[in-house]
């Protein structure tokens, strides 16, 4: 009898807790999805913007695009009061740019360096945006540190729950089996380590650069209070922390790659979404899976299936994710016969005309801005992803060695030495040298030598040799 209460004020506690966690893990998704969505959805847009620009002036070679048509194709439609939604959608593009340089002038201000004059993604941003999202983050932060004062401490204890279970084992062994106890035992501890992982665990980096927070993350399976407990705990068996593993970390870390077009849709079941072009998120996620990896293997979890599994659908949901990133990104080619660089502004090639704001930012970003971003894509891949998933990498290089570096970034820097200087020429022979760098443990595999063969020309080109 005294069992039976004891269960149920355990059942009590965690289920009030339960609740509470349920409701600050709701709040971080909604504010995840935001932060990470609305970074990617602005650089997506940035690119049609430019796109859009190049066309009009007749400055563009080609484009890879998933839209319909760029503007200059479509036929002029008015709204019901009859405006022009043509001359909308361009003062909306105006208003943007404004934005963007004005933010950039803020950034630069008081740095004297012509060689980096360009706009960069985060001069997208609102800075209001910027103070809602931190707010947003603090308040939740303050609301998640009150969650533990409505449940007595003995209660929130992993270890004060595994006795509880093995007491129960030991005097009515034949009712702990028949009532799947251990099956309660898992989801009672997942309650407490939602809790910890609310508390302490940032996937994506997003809490970077707000005061107070580095200190207080952890990314390494080993470092959470949760795991170093149920270690040294015999209350559960390997089985059972594998499943807490899979189902509160490896889930969400699946999540995290999911790529859902939010435009126009609820954000309801959207997660934050890891950015692939971000190498400080990046670093995160493969700290994680890493360490995740690394413990299931060494802890002897009979888990060498559990890792190969894991391990396949981390590498087929990265692909999917970085697939439908570069459809949705909008890449446009410069035609490079009428245009060169002048310091920190782009004119004719004779010299004789300089070209507008709006032009100047759209070719800044077609020769320099997405050819920095695709190349970091690439690096993250190949060098944190790659090592990790390597075994099931074989789909997600094939997309990376001839979708993305083929296809987009070759020509990209090879429009960009055209039209720059000798300082630029050295950025797309950096960027180039970057990638090999990162690739230099596949371009003498057999299986990669073709898809590679691009890459090493355009190398080459530039006098940089694969072997160094």
């Amino acid at each position: 009898q005294g069992l039976r209460g004891d269960f149920a004020t355990w059942m009590g506690a965690l289920r009030e807790l339960d609740s509470m966690v349920g409701l600050a893990e709701e709040a971080s998704r909604r504010w995840e999805v935001d932060v990470t969505w609305k970074k990617l959805e602005k650089f997506f847009e940035w690119g049609e913007d430019c796109t859009s620009v190049l066309e009009k002036q007749g400055l563009l070679e080609s484009k890879f695009t998933s839209a319909d048509g760029s503007e200059a194709d479509q036929t002029p439609t008015v709204d019901e009061f009859g405006r022009v939604l043509s001359s909308k959608a361009t003062m909306a593009r105006m208003k943007r740019l404004d934005h963007r340089q004005k933010m950039r002038s803020q950034r630069l201000k008081g740095v004297d360096n012509d060689t980096e004059f360009w706009c960069i993604n985060e001069d997208n941003l609102d800075e209001r945006e910027i103070e809602e999202w931190e707010q947003r983050h603090k308040a939740l932060n303050d609301a998640v540190a009150l969650i533990p004062n409505a449940v007595k401490e003995d209660y929130r204890s992993i270890a004060n729950l595994c006795s509880f279970f093995l007491e129960w084992q030991r005097l009515y062994p034949d009712d702990f089996k028949t009532s799947f106890a251990e099956m309660s035992l898992v989801k009672m501890v997942s309650v407490l380590v939602r809790l910890e992982l609310c508390q302490r665990w940032d996937l994506l980096g997003l809490s970077n650069g707000i005061e107070g927070e580095s200190q207080l993350r952890v990314n390494e399976i080993s470092e959470f209070r949760w795991c170093q407990c149920l270690k040294s705990n015999n209350g559960m068996t390997q089985s059972d922390l594998l499943r807490v593993i899979e189902d509160e970390i490896i889930a969400r870390l699946l999540r995290s790659l999911s790529f859902c077009d939010a435009e126009g849709e609820s954000t309801e079941g959207l997660y934050g979404v890891y950015n692939p072009f971000s190498t400080e998120q990046t670093k995160h996620l493969c700290t994680t899976l890493k360490s995740v990896v690394a413990y299931m293997l060494a802890e002897e979890m009979d888990a060498s299936k559990s890792c190969e599994k894991t391990i396949e659908s981390v590498s087929g949901a990265l692909l999917s994710l970085v697939r439908k990133c570069i459809e949705r990104m909008t890449i446009p080619i410069i035609h490079t016969s009428n245009v060169k660089r002048e310091r920190n502004f782009f004119v004719t090639k004779d010299g004789t005309i300089e070209f507008d704001n709006e032009t100047n930012d759209a070719i800044a970003y077609a020769s320099v801005v997405q050819a920095k971003e695709l190349c970091t894509l690439v690096i993250n891949i190949l060098q944190f992803w790659y090592p990790i998933i390597r075994n099931k990498a074989s789909d997600l290089l094939k997309f990376v060695f001839t979708d993305i570096i083929s296809q987009r970034i070759i020509p990209v820097v090879q429009a960009l030495e055209t039209i720059s200087n000798k300082c630029d020429f050295d950025l797309g022979k950096t960027l180039i040298g970057e990638i090999l760098v990162a690739a230099s443990g596949l371009l003498d595999e057999k299986e990669w030598m073709l898809q590679a063969a691009p890459l090493r020309v355009a190398a080459q080109t530039m006098g940089l040799s694969s072997a160094n």
